[in-house]
Formats: C-alpha cells, structure tokens, sequence
C-alpha cells in the first residue's frame, strides 16, 4: 500500500491532477457554449473520439497539446513550479488532538511523527496542547 507521501512524489499523480482539471474546464465549456462532444471535437480540431478518450480520463497530452487545447477553449494555461515543503503547509490541514473513550490521540503528521508534546494528564476535560 502506498502513502501520502510516497504518491504525492510520483508523476502519475500529478499528470492525473493536470488530467482532471483539463477535464473540468472541458466539462464546463461544453455545459456554457450548449456543446455537445462532437461539436467540441470540431471546434477543437480533434476526433470526437479524442474527445471521449480525454472525457474518460485516458489521456496522457504533450505540453504543446496542452496549451493548444486551453487556447481553444479560452483558458490561459498556468503553470507553477512551488517547493514541495511550501505546497504542504499551504494544502494539508492542521491536525487536531482527538480524545476517545478517555484516551488522548496525538496529531500526526504524513510522515507519522506527532507534531507536537501532548500532556498526557487529562484532568477535568482539558487538553494541554
């Protein structure tokens, strides 16, 4: 079984992430300019059947395919290049101390070290975090 942290570092992700967002911009600019796949095929300058293939996600575009398909559908393609410790601390949520059944569950980070000290000493409810 693979982590967080070990597929955050492979390509198939990111490509499927890049892969997923074309396809939401796809998906809305046929549902606002009332395109059907065909129609968008056309306008494209692609087979309806390339339309389908990036539809269901199967798919794998050059960078120069890429741009060329967000021109056509009004989209300026942005690409940032961010250090993975930035994108992180931006992207994953905050851990929380969780108490169950009087027992104190230190928050844990992707890499399975506690964040912070917790103590244990659970008096009247509180928590010292």
């Amino acid at each position: 079984m693979i982590t967080n942290d070990e597929l955050l570092e492979t390509p198939e992700y990111w490509t499927s992430r890049i892969q997923l967002d074309l396809y939401s911009h796809l998906q809305e600019y046929m549902k606002a300019n009332g395109l059907n796949r065909t129609q968008l095929a056309q306008k494209l300058g692609v087979t309806k059947g390339y339309i389908t293939q990036m539809l269901n996600g199967n798919f794998d575009h050059r960078l120069s395919k890429l741009v060329e398909l967000s021109l056509a559908v009004g989209l300026i393609p942005k690409m940032e290049f961010v250090p993975k410790v930035d994108f992180f601390k931006k992207n994953m949520p905050k851990p929380k101390a969780q108490v169950m059944d009087n027992y104190v569950i230190p928050p844990v980070n992707l890499m399975g070290m506690a964040f912070q000290e917790i103590d244990l000493n659970y008096e009247h409810g509180d928590i010292d975090l």
